[in-house]
């Protein structure tokens, strides 16, 4: 079977690099925008949580979009040609600050930021949809899916420094195997995990706190692994629910819905349909402990 050439594998993953150098830009940098320009410290999560709960609507609707799209280039190809211009419009948008009161301007980055995740996710989906049309080889759409998730990496890797390089900095840069870091619009903070080290700076302070003292104990499990600290905050945490006659979560009751989750979605993948986990659990009795 003919394999697929190098220049349409790069082209598959084109469009996630594209898509994550303006989407990665707007998820580090929006944050800080949001609280220097537009001056609405809750703007941000409530543009999230809106984004996300359209995110759950707009990807289905997409779907139905493109099963019902018949056009000479596909039902697929001509979203990348036709939604292309308006994603990178919008990106631009979110960054501007119209001359307008404060409500208005809450509103408009609220609109700005919902449009373009919506018409990120069109440009995603058929990237998706047209993987089967692309070639009938398994092994090449494998091959054609890893390019893609390369390419939005590269994107991401573009769109995150471009986004971190104009956020605020934390203290000098650390050198740790885990670390984690943290904006916000009035310092930003970096934990060092292995190292037991936390840097935090907000305006011109900065410090470095450091609890290495304390390696022994919190890595006295499986040596400096990132499960290690956890094992000893769960001991910690256990003990303390015994000393208040408390049970600790997750106990028996979780257990058994979590299998019970796993066997629902072996049989819903076997049988092609739907298996709710009360069904699991009433048929061994256990119909008591259904969420």
């Amino acid at each position: 079977m003919r394999r697929i050439p190098y220049t349409k594998r790069f082209s598959y993953a084109a469009p996630d690099i594209g898509g994550q150098l303006i989407f990665c830009v707007i998820s580090n940098y929006l944050l800080y925008f949001y609280n220097r320009r537009i001056r609405h410290r809750s703007s941000h999560g409530r543009n999230r949580s809106a984004g996300g709960a359209m995110h759950a609507i707009d990807a289905p609707v997409w779907g139905i979009i493109l099963d019902k799209t018949n056009s000479r280039w596909g039902k697929s190809r001509p979203w990348f040609l036709w939604l292309s211009v308006p994603y990178a419009t919008f990106g631009a948008l979110t960054f501007l600050t119209p001359n307008l009161g404060s409500g208005a301007k809450a509103l408009y980055s609220a609109a700005t930021y919902i449009v373009c995740g919506i018409l990120y996710t069109g440009i995603n989906t058929p990237v998706t949809s047209i993987l089967s049309a692309a070639t009938p080889n398994p092994g090449e759409r494998v091959m054609l899916t890893t390019y893609r998730m390369i390419g939005s990496k590269v994107g991401g890797v573009i769109g995150r420094i471009s986004g971190t390089y104009s956020s605020p900095v934390v203290p000098i840069q650390r050198d740790s195997h885990m670390s984690c870091i943290l904006r916000a619009s009035k310092g930003a903070s970096h934990a060092d995990y292995y190292d037991l080290r936390y840097a935090w700076k907000i305006g011109e302070k900065s410090v470095i706190e450091t609890f290495e003292d304390m390696d022994d104990y919190f890595f006295r499990f499986g040596g400096h692994s990132h499960h290690a600290w956890e094992y000893q905050g769960y001991i910690e945490y256990f003990a303390r629910c015994l000393a208040r006659g408390e049970t600790p979560k997750p106990d028996v009751a979780e257990g058994i819905g979590t299998v019970a989750l796993m066997q629902a979605m072996d049989e819903a993948a076997a049988s092609g349909k739907a298996v709710r986990v009360a069904e699991i659990l009433e048929r061994y009795g256990l119909g008591d402990l259904a969420p």
